[in-house]
């Protein structure tokens, strides 16, 4: 074709300069608390909650700027095995550690005291400053028993999100912790996981836990104060 402007003519390829997608991790930190029941009941599973672990850390590796990591190993108290807090804001790899070295013994009835962990944990948890969220992770066996305060599930739920908690709870379907998952509200998520997980199983709850926690903090970045400059 004939160029009567004498204008430079550019090939398709000069004219659609390629861009690469860099991903961006969310300028966030995420202070994570992994309450891992520790009974006996969840012995068949302990592999699966260490996969767990490291799955939903790596997964929030590759999304947010910060993570930190806290470890409850849970008993049953009606049986005189309170709650040990083995790691206090350490790294991922150390969480990771802490719970793969737990020794999954006691219990002595089919229900745990799940709720009463739960209630007891939340005491222990921080608060969340600017630009941080506070996500509680239970990964339980077995149904869980009533609060012994008589308070119900649902009054334990509504005191998590008003502490802008997220919470993940992964574990056999019972209808006491479905309620307190459901009185949380958008923040809540519960994932009914098998007593005999395979690895595709334990990586879609990982997957599906981390991806729950990256969208709750998406979500209150929108009021979350911006850093100021030094």
């Amino acid at each position: 074709m004939n160029n009567p402007s004498n204008i430079p003519v550019l090939s398709s390829q000069q004219q659609t300069p390629r861009v690469m997608a860099i991903a961006t991790k969310i300028p966030a930190h995420a202070k994570t608390s992994f309450a891992v029941d520790g009974t006996g009941s969840q012995r068949a599973v302990s592999n699966g909650s260490l996969r767990i672990v490291q799955g939903i850390n790596d997964h929030l590796r590759k999304k947010v700027q910060q993570n930190t990591c806290s470890v409850f190993r849970c008993g049953d108290q009606d049986f005189n095995e309170p709650i040990v807090p083995l790691l206090q804001d350490g790294a991922p790899g150390e969480a990771e550690t802490a719970v793969a070295q737990i020794d999954f013994a006691g219990g002595e009835d089919a229900a745990e005291t799940h709720l009463q962990n739960f209630a007891d944990i939340l005491e222990m948890l921080p608060t969340a400053g600017p630009t941080e969220r506070v996500a509680f992770i239970a990964l339980t066996t077995g149904p869980s028993k009533p609060l012994r305060s008589g308070e119900t599930p649902r009054e334990l739920g509504e005191a998590f999100r008003q502490h802008n908690i997220v919470v993940c709870v992964a574990g056999e379907d019972c209808p006491l912790i479905r309620e307190f998952v459901d009185a949380i509200g958008a923040d809540g998520f519960f994932f009914q996981i098998s007593n005999d997980p395979d690895d595709s199983e334990l990586k879609r709850v990982a997957d599906r836990i981390g991806a729950s926690i990256v969208s709750s903090i998406s979500t209150a970045r929108k009021t979350m104060p911006a850093i100021t400059a030094q």
